[in-house]
């Protein structure tokens, strides 16, 4: 067990590429911190800002990102202090309206941005790049949380329309998912959860975690998604 009675309002944690363990514990506006040293697992300190603390992601060995949804502010640490941040409540291309994720793949950041019906993307040092949206059919609504796999294909779950959005390293819709044809509960409903890595994605919803397999085909920009299994207590 990680966290003893260190940890009050845990909400998100990110691994660094040296093998250090950051938790976000939102409310105190805390980041604490642990070695993952296999044999010897230790806490090593705790770092305090003076805002909530709702995500985190790890951008390099010395620098994450620690987002604050309520002051709609990102911000850019190094070596636990900050250095860059944008924020302000908003439409603008630097602006949020209660942003809720972070993730991170070859020093893009995107950040979920649900008030705004869309994902923005930043580069490390947060100056604006793009937004993504949806199908213009079936554009956002609350696109929550986010997350990219090891090719750099980026998963975007609404959690209002109860679908998750893959795009590819280019930034092009992919597929969406929402049905399952082989479980018991035959559509997906609000997911809130995202991993990809190791060729599965998986995604939490208040009725289970669900499993898929990804095969990646012609140069890997094209996505075969099956479904696997679901994780359930009932």
């Amino acid at each position: 067990v990680i966290g003893d009675k260190r940890l009050r309002f845990p909400q998100d944690l990110t691994i660094t590429p040296d093998g250090f363990l950051l938790v976000a514990d939102g409310k105190q506006g805390n980041i604490l911190k642990w070695n993952l040293n296999p044999h010897f697992p230790a806490y090593t300190k705790t770092v305090h800002f003076d805002q909530t603390i709702n995500a985190i992601a790890s951008l390099s060995k010395d620098e994450y990102l620690i987002l604050d949804k309520y002051r709609n502010k990102l911000t850019l640490i190094k070596n636990d202090r900050p250095i860059w941040k944008i924020s302000g409540f908003g439409s603008g291309v630097s602006e949020f309206k209660q942003p809720t994720d972070i993730a991170v793949f070859n020093k893009t950041i995107y950040i979920a941005d649900p008030g705004n019906h869309r994902v923005s993307a930043f580069n490390e040092r947060l100056k604006p790049l793009f937004t993504i949206n949806a199908d213009p059919k079936h554009p956002f609504i609350k696109p929550s949380t986010i997350t990219t796999d090891e090719k750099g294909f980026l998963y975007i779950a609404d959690e209002a329309r109860h679908t998750v959005y893959i795009f590819d390293g280019q930034h092009q819709f992919v597929r969406s998912i929402n049905h399952l044809p082989n479980a018991r509960q035959k559509n997906l409903y609000r997911p809130t959860g995202l991993s990809a890595q190791e060729g599965k994605l998986w995604i939490s919803t208040p009725n289970g975690i669900y499993v898929f397999q990804l095969t990646h085909w012609h140069n890997e920009w094209l996505l075969a998604v099956h479904f696997l299994f679901r994780f359930s207590d009932t």
